[in-house]
């Protein structure tokens, strides 16, 4: 649906789309900011944990959920 090489700042206008599948595939794009994972995290956190950068992101900001907010989280754990 988003192209490979869809533009970081594409992806965060994408992400409040009024499209879920629009916003779901946000969640899902490597090229997506950590900032627009955190906000798609509760909607969409099968997409969050399954976005191929998410362990690449994580290894190199290793507080990185801990930014994400609560609900965010207690979904992306529910998830697993």
């Amino acid at each position: 649906m988003l192209g490979p090489r869809i533009a970081a700042a594409e992806l965060s206008r994408l992400a409040h789309s009024p499209d879920a599948a629009v916003r779901a595939a946000v969640a899902a794009h490597p090229n997506t900011p950590p900032p627009v994972l955190a906000e798609l995290g509760a909607e969409f956190p099968a997409e969050v944990l399954g976005n191929p950068a998410l362990p690449l992101l994580r290894l190199a900001r290793p507080g990185l959920l801990n930014a994400f907010p609560g609900d965010a989280v207690a979904a992306l754990l529910a998830a697993l």
